[in-house]
């Protein structure tokens, strides 16, 4: 591809404090950046994913008039949404950034073999630019959306994001799944007196349709236009919506004894909850240290449990230094699972880490 025809990409290295740049050449893999065909700009930051780092991309974008971007840095799980948003603001889509993670990796995997980890970052970097160089742009497509949504189960999340898309005039049809009292009413007395009361509220909003003991038979369509089948006792009925909700109950995964039981004192992520949502500065501090241990998810039947702790952890982090009420906050993670297209999940992260 002729050199004037490529997209203008730029290079954007982050050096992670030392944990890049002390183990891969930061100045050398910019000159092999900016030899890369289309390369315009390699800049080399502190930090890529603090705040001033991101208003100097943006400002790069429009001062280079640069149609791509390439993020060398960390893991893509933990900043693809504050990157994202940050391109769109400058005028980019989503499809014109790429992340390529060189911290765990480069730095980390080859930490006594610099040379290799040079080296791999800087194929690393290379894969990407052509990775960009050659995608094509995403293409913009119109559909009719219903207005309405379908609600699976019956516990308080179901409840909440039912009277929730209500009350912003949706029609909602609330799908109970089963007969049985909803797990989250089994947490304490209060969550139980609170889920009797969403569910009397829902049973009278007039937006929402509630279809108790009803089992799912099939669903069909496409987003924005769904066709869902259920069976209630000996009767098959269906409906459309604009959306499915799965909002099923869980309960609190814990080990019967932790290997720490015994040395300090440990909670749940709710136990926590409530004792933050009951403090008051008079009382003292809750603790002067906290240390949160999430869970490894190594194992795909295991990702889901992680991403729901990874944000808890990251807003009840956020909460206690807020607060005031401990001293030092401390999150043990193997990776954070946070990045999603609206990029609410990096914006608690980015509170917490600040």
């Amino acid at each position: 591809m002729p050199q004037s025809s490529l997209p203008r990409t730029g290079v954007f290295i982050c050096r992670c404090g030392q944990e890049i740049a002390g183990r891969v050449d930061i100045p050398s893999l910019q000159a092999e950046a900016r030899a890369l065909p289309g390369v315009v700009l390699a800049h080399a930051e502190g930090y890529g994913c603090s705040k001033d780092s991101r208003l100097r991309l943006g400002q790069a974008i429009q001062d280079h008039q640069l149609d791509r971007v390439l993020v060398a840095g960390c893991s893509p799980g933990l900043v693809t949404g504050l990157f994202q948003k940050c391109i769109q603001q400058a005028g980019l889509n989503t499809e014109d950034l790429y992340l390529t993670d060189i911290r765990e990796g480069c730095a980390r995997v080859h930490r006594d073999d610099p040379a290799a980890a040079n080296r791999k970052a800087g194929q690393q970097i290379a894969a990407g630019v052509a990775r960009l160089a050659n995608g094509s742009p995403g293409c913009t497509h119109t559909a009719a959306i219903r207005p309405s949504a379908m609600v699976l189960g019956g516990g308080l999340g179901a409840l909440t994001a039912a009277l929730v898309l209500a009350e912003n005039q949706h029609h909602v049809t609330l799908l109970q799944m089963g007969t049985h009292q909803p797990e989250s009413a089994l947490y304490s007395k209060e969550a139980s007196a609170w889920t009797n009361e969403q569910n009397a509220a829902a049973r009278h909003h007039p937006h929402i349709e509630l279809i108790p003991a009803a089992s799912i038979t099939a669903v069909s369509g496409r987003a924005g236009d769904y066709r869902v089948s259920f069976r209630q006792g000996r009767q098959e009925c269906a409906r459309a919506a604009g959306a499915v909700i799965i909002a099923a109950d869980a309960l609190e995964s814990r080990r019967e004894t932790p290997p720490w039981e015994g040395l300090i004192p440990n909670m749940t992520l709710s136990g926590l909850q409530r004792q933050i949502a009951a403090w008051h500065p008079a009382a003292g501090q809750l603790a002067e240290q906290v240390v949160f241990i999430l869970p490894d998810a190594r194992q795909p039947a295991q990702l889901a449990r992680a991403r729901m702790a990874c944000r808890a952890v990251v807003r009840q982090a956020a909460a206690l230094k807020q607060l005031g009420a401990a001293d030092q906050v401390t999150v043990l993670f193997r990776e954070l699972y946070l990045a999603n297209a609206s990029g609410q999940d990096n914006d608690d992260f980015q509170q917490a880490k600040d």
